[in-house]
């Protein structure tokens, strides 16, 4: 329990326990306070540095206060309705936010980015069509005149763009263009002609004297031997070899039987054997030969000359007068082969010179062709590079009769290609916001909150069903979320005070207090939990914080018997009353625990009052002191009960004020106990009635805890100074003064009975009076079975 009044440095301890966990720990500290000493807590050996390891690493921590408040829960308006948000919701619903804050203003910058690409389109397209018009009068005539095409040549966007990147030297003359007219007037006067064809190619490589072999008819073959027919055949092959192969291919013919050179008869056999003997003497070396002679023949050369352009007439005359006296050469030479078949045997004279000098004459004529041809085709090429040139220069002439159309076109280009650029990028950013609003909308959607267990901690806090609740809100229009209603009404944010807010807040904390150590417990970890509350009940009234008191006390006692063991919590108040209610219900809660948990303490109020709690109080110099025995005075309930103490052990008066007021401070003491130990405001209580029950085994309740309380109207309204004007002017009535005590000492009783330490711990008199005094009036006025229980 730490208490220390504003500027001491309070909040500064509660933002420190929660950088011990990453997730809440805050970007900053106040840089007004500074962080309080250092001490060693004998109760926290989280404190003590007994070991090598960083406390952040083996520490969780959760800390209740505005700044987990501020991440974790947020409401916000939806029409009518409140919606809200926690945990993991507030931070996806804060960037969502962002995002869609950064969506929209991207869509606004994506709007202003295609506008301003629509319009340098539009500039682009008007500039482009400005500048096609002026080359269409300019550039494209002078085309049409340099390519001789019968048409004008077409200005397209290809042809505007290489115009456009032109430059040129501003020292260009003044007449230039003019000049250029009279250029391509001068080389129209040239004749365009087409590259000649060359039929003659294919000649230039054969030289038909060189593959003639003048000494091959100068061979000559050896006669066959022999006797008989087959001398006859060889000395006839010698002198007559053309009459002998005549005579075979007549011999070889069955029907005749006539000698082709004597004319007389033969007979079958003799025909027989001359042919044998021919066949014998030239078939083997003589085919041979023969065929060697075939494949000495060289083939005419053959050329249709009106393949040959007409530019070519000379040359292709002379070649023609050339290839024909060749072609005679040949002839004569093929004609010398093949008389030579018939001359094996005997030597045949040739003379090459005729046809060395043919060749050549050939071969010279078509040099000549070839040589029409190079300067035909350097002609052509001489004209197309001045073609070339003149079409460059009509690009220069065009661009500069268009200078300020073309600076005009480009300006345009280029703000076209900065919008082009801009869009794109701009579209991509909105593609992304987009996604990303999306993916965070899925997230959003898939965060869970456990909201019955929050509606339970606030009915339990409120002590009403619908106080405040959450709902879920499901519509075809919009995404399922959580609203808040008041009284089972749709509320605004607006409508809500900070204390709602925060018992709303101070709800799902818990919630996240028993999750983390459901995770600890699960893991079977060993770490350190740390639970931090910082002002709980700060901004509340009196009914909600003896509610928020109950249920801080309830939680506790959960925390306490949870089952993990290294948790410690540490609660923050400037409210010295506030510190003492927060005393008293831990006292309650982990003697509660200690009961709970079946450890043979044997331990009883006072050990754990002093051995599980320590109390210190922060002063202005931010130091730490020890302030146990100052949390015992009193607060206002803590009056309330001495009151009712002293007007059940003092007979009142009639017209003694306290006598007039007791039973509303009755029902305030009962309405506030209710709430503090159980949840419950409402009195009558059924709570009481069954916890009673419980307590006594069985017995029933037999005081009226609701009386009327019938001594005066029930008036939670009903200020002490109101009752006593009331009963200035004689309108009060009520029970007598002995009916009065007895009921009050029945209501400490009921009390005693359920909370013996909670009642005595309040009362200022000793124990040593104090309780002997309660347990008679218990045997006394709650019969056996309320003994039994003191």
């Amino acid at each position: 329990m730490v208490y220390g009044k504003n500027g001491t440095g309070k909040s500064t301890i509660g933002e420190s326990l929660a950088m011990l966990c990453y997730e809440q720990a805050p970007k900053s500290l106040n840089p007004t306070e500074s962080p309080a000493d250092p001490i060693d807590l004998d109760v926290m050996p989280l404190f003590q540095a007994n070991n090598q390891s960083s406390v952040s690493e083996e520490t969780d921590s959760l800390v209740f206060n505005e700044s987990f408040i501020e991440r974790h829960v947020k409401l916000k308006r939806e029409g009518l309705e409140t919606v809200v948000l926690f945990g993991d919701q507030v931070q996806v619903q804060e960037r969502l936010e962002r995002a869609q804050t950064a969506r929209k203003l991207q869509n606004s910058v994506v709007e202003d980015a295609t506008t301003e690409h629509d319009e340098a389109i539009q500039a682009e397209l008007h500039a482009f069509n400005a500048l096609q018009k002026s080359l269409r009068l300019g550039w494209a005539q002078r085309q049409k005149k340099i390519r001789g095409n019968s048409g004008a040549s077409p200005v397209g966007k290809e042809i505007v763009t290489r115009i456009a990147k032109t430059s040129f030297r501003s020292d260009r003359p003044a007449n230039f263009t003019s000049e250029l007219s009279n250029r391509i007037d001068e080389f129209l006067d040239t004749v365009d002609s087409e590259v000649p064809q060359r039929p003659w190619v294919g000649l230039l490589d054969k030289n038909f004297a060189q593959t003639i072999d003048g000494k091959l008819l100068e061979t000559t073959l050896e006669a066959p031997t022999g006797s008989g027919i087959a001398a006859k055949v060889g000395k006839a092959l010698q002198d007559f070899a053309s009459d002998v192969h005549r005579a075979r291919n007549l011999f070889a013919d069955d029907a005749v039987s006539c000698c082709p050179l004597c004319l007389q008869d033969t007979s079958a056999n003799y025909k027989q054997q001359l042919v044998a003997a021919i066949s014998s003497a030239i078939d083997d070396e003589a085919m041979a030969f023969s065929n060697k002679l075939d494949r000495s023949k060289v083939p005419l050369v053959t050329l249709d000359t009106s393949l040959i352009d007409s530019r070519f007439s000379v040359e292709a005359a002379r070649f023609d007068t050339a290839r024909v006296t060749l072609n005679q050469q040949l002839e004569k030479w093929n004609e010398a082969c093949e008389s030579k078949k018939l001359a094996m045997y005997s030597v045949v004279h040739w003379n090459n010179e005729c046809l060395q000098a043919a060749t050549q004459d050939l071969m010279e004529s078509i040099l000549s062709l070839e040589s029409r041809a190079n300067e035909i085709d350097l002609a052509i090429q001489e004209r197309a590079k001045r073609q070339k040139q003149l079409e460059d220069e009509n690009v220069i002439a065009a661009r500069i009769e268009c200078d300020s159309l073309v600076k005009t076109f480009i300006e345009a280009k280029v703000r076209l290609s900065k919008a082009e650029a801009a869009f794109e990028l701009e579209d991509k950013k909105l593609v992304d916001a987009a996604e990303l609003e999306a993916n965070l909308s899925a997230q959003l959607m898939n965060a869970q909150v456990a909201v019955d267990d929050i509606n339970s901690s606030l009915r339990a806090i409120f002590a009403e069903d619908e106080r405040l609740a959450l709902t879920l809100s499901i519509s075809p229009e919009a995404d399922p979320h959580y609203v808040l209603r008041a009284r089972g009404r749709a509320v605004r944010p607006d409508r809500l005070s900070i204390g709602e807010r925060n018992i709303v807040a101070l709800a799902y904390f818990f919630i996240s207090v028993r999750k983390r150590l459901d995770e600890l417990l699960r893991t079977a970890s060993n770490r350190w939990l740390i639970i931090g509350v910082d002002d709980p009940v700060s901004s509340m009234d009196m009914d909600n914080r003896l509610g928020i008191h109950g249920f801080l006390s309830s939680q506790m006692q959960r925390i306490f018997t949870s089952g993990h063991e290294r948790v410690r919590m540490v609660l923050l108040t400037h409210d010295l009353g506030v510190a003492r209610e927060l005393d008293k219900a831990s006292v309650t809660s982990l003697l509660n625990a200690v009961k709970a948990r079946g450890e043979n303490w044997n331990w009883g109020f006072n050990q754990v009052k002093s051995q599980l709690i320590s109390r210190f109080e922060l002063n202005m110099s931010h130091g730490l002191v020890r302030i146990d025995g100052k949390l015992d005075a009193q607060n206002d309930y803590g009056k309330l009960i001495n009151i009712m103490w002293r007007s059940a052990t003092d007979k009142l008066s009639v017209d003694d004020v306290l006598s007039l007021t007791i039973a509303n401070v009755t029902r305030r003491v009962l309405e506030a106990f209710s709430t503090f130990i159980y949840n419950e405001s409402s009195i009558p209580s059924q709570t009481l009635s069954d916890e009673y029950a419980r307590a006594t085994s069985g017995a029933e309740l037999i005081v009226d805890l609701g009386p009327g309380h019938r001594m005066f109207l029930h008036g939670n309204s009903h200020s002490e100074d109101q009752i006593t004007a009331m009963s200035d002017y004689g309108g009060i009535t009520g029970v007598d003064t002995d009916e009065q005590i007895r009921h009050v000492r029945k209501v400490l009783a009921v009390m005693f009975t359920l909370q013996p330490y909670h009642v005595t711990s309040y009362l200022e008199e000793g124990s040593n009076i104090t309780i002997p005094t309660l347990e008679s009036w218990c045997s006394d006025l709650l019969g056996q079975k309320g003994a039994e229980r003191v």
